[in-house]
């Protein structure tokens, strides 16, 4: 049991341990946020985006099954200070110049922000506090078992 119990706290700490790290952004895609940052830093509308990430982007936020060869686009609809603040991405078809919204800057911004160590921490922490709890209703029971074991004996 004590081995038991000490495995659980530990994963428990892991949990915790990742999920501060994952709060500080130890865990964070550094290609993803530069890509985010390179969309509001450019200005110009319907500039043609080639960036490490960009497969990433094109993964999570696939084009049309119809767009066979296309161009990823940025379009601003605000902008500030020589930055972009609001605006989208594109995809524009290379064959008919046809267009498609893609994402927003917000929903690139999210996608930045992403990290599967916020998951891996809910995980850890819920396993490590479920098996801890299951401890303690088994010892529960074996101390009630023990009870009724010792009431039993005849005198």
């Amino acid at each position: 049991m004590r081995k038991q119990r000490i495995i659980t706290l530990t994963l428990t700490f892991f949990g915790i341990l990742i999920g501060l790290g994952s709060l500080l952004g130890f865990f964070k895609y550094d290609e993803r946020e530069d890509f985010y940052l390179y969309i509001l830093d450019q200005k110009s509308d319907g500039i043609n985006i080639s960036h490490p990430a960009l497969n990433d982007f094109k993964h999570d936020f696939p084009a049309p099954e119809n767009f066979h060869e296309y161009k990823v686009i940025k379009g601003v609809t605000h902008a500030y200070d020589e930055k972009s603040i609001a605006g989208n991405i594109i995809y524009e078809n290379t064959e008919d110049g046809k267009e498609i919204h893609a994402a927003t800057y917000e929903q690139v911004r999210r996608w930045s922000e992403e990290s599967i160590s916020g998951w891996l921490s809910l995980l850890c922490i819920l396993f490590g506090f479920t098996w801890e709890v299951i401890i303690l209703i088994r010892e529960k029971m074996l101390v009630q078992i023990n009870k009724d074991s010792i009431n039993a004996v005849p005198d």
